[in-house]
């Protein structure tokens, strides 16, 4: 009787620390690139911007408005934009309010409605359960937050894009917003999107309600602080 075929099964590959040690070097002949900007001042390539304001505020009109002259490159209020492809994800406002929003944006400003048309992708999450990006799971005892198909597929069509903004955190994030590695998680994935295809993410946050109780006490974000220190570029619409 044959012996049996015994198969050993590869060993993995292991797994790399979480801090990389890096070589100083050369001081001397260490540079940095400059900051791109997608629109000048406020709207850096390959990062997260995060954009606070109170509910009703208009930061889904002013996030449109940027939309139109990036797609257009003319300059918005002085400030220069560079012309290229947009992604708007809209999961508070269906497609035909964004759109209705968009046509009196041009008319507006005098930007040319086939081009707008042509160089902005929107995605509308609004008639989905799933729509949110990132979900928070119990597995085990275990809680974590998870991507999801809609994350992935924001990633697929970011290509070429210059700016991808996402219509809001609330909605986008289905997981305590009070949980700082949760949070991080979310705000890191989302830059690496940015960084991958070179454009800049705008994500639109409303402000705390308990912050705004007490007149904001200085605050432009939704949860906890983590919102704020997890991301290196905001603007807030304050009055």
């Amino acid at each position: 009787m044959s012996k049996p075929t015994v198969y050993e099964l590869p060993a993995k590959a292991p797994k790399p620390p979480p801090l990389r040690v890096v070589a100083i070097g050369d001081l001397g002949e260490v540079t940095v690139s400059p900051v791109r900007l997608v629109v000048e001042l406020i709207i850096p390539r390959g990062m997260v911007t995060l954009f606070g304001g109170h509910g009703g505020s208009g930061k889904s009109m002013l996030a449109l408005t940027l939309i139109a002259h990036v797609a257009c490159g003319v300059p918005w209020n002085r400030l220069p934009c560079v012309q290229g492809r947009v992604l708007y994800v809209s999961l508070e406002d269906p497609a035909d309010v964004v759109r209705w929003r968009l046509r009196t944006i041009c008319s507006a400003y005098g930007l040319d409605m086939s081009i707008v048309a042509t160089n902005v992708t929107i995605l509308d999450g609004t008639e989905s359960e799933e729509a949110a990006l990132m979900r928070e799971i119990r597995m085990d005892g275990v809680t974590a937050a998870i991507e999801t198909e809609a994350l992935s597929q924001i990633a697929q069509l970011a290509d070429g894009a210059s700016l991808i903004v996402i219509d809001n955190a609330s909605d986008a994030a289905d997981f305590d917003e009070n949980n700082r590695r949760f949070v991080r998680t979310f705000i890191r994935r989302l830059g690496r999107i940015g960084r991958a295809v070179d454009a800049g993410v705008l994500l639109l946050a409303h402000i705390d309600k308990n912050a705004a109780k007490f007149g904001a006490q200085g605050n432009s974000y939704s949860g906890s602080t983590a919102w704020h220190n997890s991301v290196r570029s905001r603007l807030a619409l304050i009055e």
